[in-house]
């Protein structure tokens, strides 16, 4: 069965100095109502552009529209009851987590 394509979008604020943001698709982890794992992300900052191998450009206090896209979800899948995403910096020496519990998803036709 051929899963369905999951786009998430949500705004980026940075409030420190401006710093490249980089999701680290490997270790993170999304898991639909069903207990369905899924990896495969993609991330983008218009219609148009992905984001580079260096990350993501935060300037200082600006917010930043991006989308987040999760391959092979079941079509029947309701909701994520966990979307955890980890991310480093440009150097990669640091890493933070960021969880989404019960993410509610909708059908756009």
């Amino acid at each position: 069965m051929m899963g369905s394509l999951v786009t998430c979008e949500f705004n980026i604020t940075n409030e420190a100095a401006d710093q490249y943001l980089k999701l680290q698709p490997a270790d993170s982890l999304t898991i639909d109502d069903s207990g369905n794992q899924y990896g495969g992300y993609k991330v983008m900052t218009s219609e148009l552009s992905n984001v580079g191998r260096e990350g993501l450009l935060l300037v200082s206090k600006v917010p930043v529209k991006a989308k987040l896209m999760i391959e092979g979800v079941t079509p029947n899948a309701k909701s994520l009851a966990l979307l955890k995403l980890k991310f480093c910096n440009q150097c990669g020496w640091s890493s933070e987590e960021v969880q989404f519990r019960q993410v509610p998803l909708f059908k756009i036709e």
